[in-house]
């Protein structure tokens, strides 16, 4: 106990003594370790340690604390930093966890693997995780990472980097509860780097992942991926654009788990999407014609549907995500009448970043026209129901006014006779 005490005396002693020069960036850290309890010793569960410097350098390392499985810093591994890929490894071999911003710009290292032990990383709302300007990097490789709580992760210019290897990572979930997605930003890569089809599944797994700036490709298919170009029967993943139309072979969909290119289904006389019963993902990716400039209008859409005037079931029965870069990343287009309910649904259990567009209309915009339109018929039946009352009032006033004048007409005549 008196040796926890110690640890702790020292900790807060070194937590203070750097408060007095810190940067605003790194007070709202402080603020953020304070919310985390850093630093502090719970008996039923391991001490949170604090690393005060947020460069790695050799003659920081020292204050590094080796021994603790969590840790609170805002690590930052730049070009300046003197220390071996071995010795990194070292310092960091019994982190798991990390609680702060993780930053590795502008290195010569060939991975991050030297953070190999780290499972999980919660940044807060004021940092993230960045991987830039590794010139020697070949691939991520944290082999052990499986949740992250950020607002986003970038991977970008990396000139060497072929693949990301991050084979475990299953959870992810923003820092701050107003975003509902994490966002993950790979850009100005090399045609050497490319997305294999497992970590794309394993992203599409991911319910609050959001993969729409993906600058990359697919990898070439190995026999171990299991691929096929085009539907066939048994087939499970296709690599490609997959247009279902009119003289299609719906069967051959059927086993169809996913597809990593756009779905087109137009010109037919489907009524449902039931022969998608095993579809579960969707995700074309390119960095074609304008793409870097301009993503959201030049990226491939990952549904279309358009010009099937029996549709009305609009359910994918088991469709669990999508991944495009286009502006609109499904697209229903003079098909029969979609409800906003329908579209709502589909937004929602898709877990959309950006919903559906039924013949141009957002749902919430066929929201707005499904009520006018309520609206509209409201008023039209209380204007013709108005008119109708006036029409029927004038009637009864008519024929009322006409048996007056006929009873008086009667009467006058009798008394004529005398």
């Amino acid at each position: 106990m008196g040796l926890k005490l110690l640890i702790l005396l020292a900790l807060l002693c070194d937590f203070g003594a750097s408060k007095e020069n810190e940067t605003p960036k790194f007070a709202s850290s402080r603020k953020f370790f304070e919310k985390k309890h850093c630093g502090e010793i719970h008996p039923d569960k391991e001490t949170a340690c604090i690393f005060n410097y947020d460069n790695v350098l050799r003659s920081t390392i020292g204050f590094f604390p080796t021994h603790c499985s969590v840790v609170c810093a805002d690590l930052f591994i730049g070009k300046d930093c003197d220390l071996t890929e071995e010795e990194l490894a070292l310092a960091f071999k019994n982190m798991k966890r990390l609680i702060g911003g993780l930053t590795i710009s502008g290195t010569n290292y060939t991975s991050a693997k030297f953070l190999a032990g780290l499972e999980s990383i919660d940044t807060g709302s004021e940092q993230n995780i960045l991987f830039e300007d590794n010139s020697e990097m070949i691939e991520i490789g944290l082999t052990n990472l499986t949740s992250i709580i950020t607002d986003g992760w970038l991977i970008s210019s990396s000139p060497k980097m072929k693949t990301l290897n991050l084979p475990n990572l299953k959870y992810t979930t923003p820092a701050e509860s107003e975003y509902t997605h994490v966002e993950l930003w790979i850009e100005k890569m090399e045609p050497n780097f490319c997305i294999t089809f497992d970590e794309m599944e394993q992203f599409l797994n991911i319910r609050k992942a959001d993969l729409t700036n993906i600058a990359a490709n697919y990898c070439e298919p190995t026999p171990e991926d299991d691929i096929c170009t085009k539907p066939a029967k048994g087939c499970t993943r296709i690599l490609g654009d997959v247009e279902i139309g009119p003289d299609s072979d719906l069967n051959a969909m059927k086993s169809v788990e996913a597809i990593f290119g756009t779905l087109t289904i137009k010109n037919t006389s489907i009524e449902s999407l039931n022969f998608l019963e095993s579809l579960k993902y969707v995700a074309p990716l390119g960095t074609g014609s304008g793409f870097k400039r301009f993503p959201a209008l030049h990226g491939k859409k990952a549904v279309i549907i358009m010009n099937n005037p029996y549709l009305s079931n609009y359910t994918f029965p088991s469709l669990k995500k999508i991944r495009s870069e286009a502006l609109h990343q499904i697209v229903f287009e003079h098909n029969r009448y979609m409800t906003p309910e329908q579209c709502i649904r589909m937004e929602d259990s898709l877990y959309m970043s950006r919903g559906p567009t039924v013949d141009g209309n957002t749902c919430v915009l066929l929201k707005v026209q499904s009520l006018k339109i309520v609206e509209q018929s409201q008023m039209i039946f209380l204007v013709a129901s108005i008119v109708i009352c006036l029409m029927l009032l004038l009637g009864i006033g008519t024929g009322i006014f006409a048996r007056w004048c006929i009873r008086n007409d009667n009467e006058y005549q009798q008394f004529d006779k005398y």
